[in-house]
């Protein structure tokens, strides 16, 4: 009968690493912004991502597009004022992709991440 181990050092692992994720996530939104994070569902998504990013920058108001660090969602950065989170959704959900679609949903959620520049 093989030893009995601890699962001590796993656990460690996973709370390093879920720490570690949680301080990446943590960004910060220029002055007079919001981010939000659109959830992505459909078979083409990943496919779209940088037709989707496109789309969103030429919306006036969008500041920042992170098609990358969160799978499965995009983070944009609005100004407040100018652009709100259901263009952004329209504007996704309005693309249509040859193969198939693409569907986006706002989070309403606390889900942010640092905008690579």
């Amino acid at each position: 009968m093989p030893p009995l181990t601890s699962h001590k050092p796993r656990i460690r692992l996973s709370l390093v690493t879920g720490l570690a994720g949680l301080w990446l996530l943590a960004g910060t939104v220029e002055a007079g912004d919001h981010r939000i994070a659109l959830s992505l569902t459909g078979k083409t998504c990943d496919r779209q991502r940088a037709t989707i990013e496109t789309a969103l920058k030429m919306l006036p108001g969008v500041h920042a597009v992170d098609v990358r660090s969160v799978p499965g969602h995009i983070l944009v950065d609005l100004e407040e004022g100018r652009v709100t989170a259901d263009q952004a959704v329209s504007t996704v959900n309005g693309l249509k992709a040859r193969d198939g679609s693409c569907a986006a949903q706002e989070m309403k959620s606390c889900i942010t991440a640092e905008m690579s520049k």
